[in-house]
């Protein structure tokens, strides 16, 4: 099938056992060669299609970005007054399963790149002890805080648990990221700074605005990546060029605004309803590249059934969520 991993093994072996008694053992592997044939042919012309259409999005993106990346300069030219006296207490979620070996240096370098902003680390019941070593860090830093869950049921519902934590005792900027060091800690305080001096609700970290990308990312992968999310925004009509990356600094009011209970997704396509649902709140949301990084230890939680059940819940996204049944939740705030 396109795009699933390729190279003879184990599919070819069961299908030449399974024709042999029929076809005889050499025309059984000749077909199961030729199918695998087929199938490799089918891969990279899928990959060679979704390469050409992110180029071309790309170049198309590329001549609106750079005009909204110098409006968002300008927007923080001669407002460093508000800075002052814009919110103070700030936390970032970070949701941890099985990253023992990767939340000590996440820990480290977040310590390196912050000043006044917190941690809360939300296990959720790791097997590997991250939840034990992620309280063994914090009883030696005041700034960082564990949330314990009882079970794995979901990366959005774990950001909920967050964030409502958060929001209960009153910080001002809660963000969202990750903790293998995929989103550099370094860009939290420009975030920060964006926030306060645009005077905005939101900050989208964003891989594909001018000055940000990928490291370590194949050509296919990321022409799949820029093709989904440039689909994702089509089917939901929005205006942002990175709906997935999940590196965001809310400010707290944006967020409490937002229904949790309403949501239509616990997985991945969390990163995408909080922002539609912020942007048809009539949020003002800005965005910074940054350059997504491979993590740094343990193994992604990225699977086939997960990214096909992302894009399930985005297309049903479209018909839950309507613009006509949003007034600005924010306006009264």
């Amino acid at each position: 099938m396109p795009l699933l991993p390729g190279g003879l093994g184990p599919r070819e072996a069961a299908l030449t056992v399974a024709l042999a008694g029929v076809t005889g053992a050499a025309a059984a592997a000749v077909l199961a060669l030729a199918l695998r044939a087929v199938s490799l042919a089918a891969e990279l012309v899928a990959a060679a299609i979704a390469e050409i259409g992110a180029l071309v999005l790309a170049r198309r993106e590329s001549k609106n970005l750079v005009g909204a990346g110098t409006a968002r300069l300008r927007c923080g030219a001669g407002a460093a007054a508000r800075t002052a006296d814009g919110p103070k207490r700030t936390i970032v979620v970070v949701p941890t399963y099985d990253e023992r070996d990767a939340l000590p240096l996440f820990v480290e370098r977040f310590a390196c790149a912050t000043s006044g902003m917190d941690l809360l680390i939300v296990d959720d019941s790791s097997p590997d002890g991250t939840g034990e070593l992620a309280d063994a860090l914090a009883a030696q830093r005041p700034w960082m805080h564990v949330l314990h869950r009882a079970e794995k049921d979901g990366l959005g519902m774990a950001y909920r648990a967050g964030f409502a934590w958060s929001l209960a005792r009153s910080y001002d900027v809660v963000g969202q990221m990750d903790c293998d060091l995929s989103h550099p800690p370094e860009k939290l305080a420009e975030m920060r700074t964006v926030l306060l001096e645009c005077d905005a609700d939101l900050v989208l970290g964003s891989r594909y605005l001018p000055g940000g990308g990928t490291d370590g990312w194949s050509r296919s992968r990321l022409a799949l990546s820029r093709v989904g999310c440039h689909a994702s925004r089509l089917a939901l009509g929005l205006p942002f060029s990175d709906l997935s990356g999940g590196f965001k600094l809310w400010r707290a009011t944006c967020l409490a605004a937002i229904d949790m209970d309403e949501l239509l997704s616990a997985g991945y396509a969390f990163q995408v309803e909080t922002t539609q649902l912020a942007h048809l709140a009539g949020a003002r949301v800005e965005e910074i590249p940054f350059v997504f990084s491979e993590r740094v230890a343990g193994t992604s939680k990225m699977t086939l059934r997960i990214s096909l059940e992302g894009i399930r819940v985005t297309l049903a996204l479209r018909r839950h969520h309507r613009p006509s049944r949003r007034p600005s939740a924010l306006a009264a705030l």
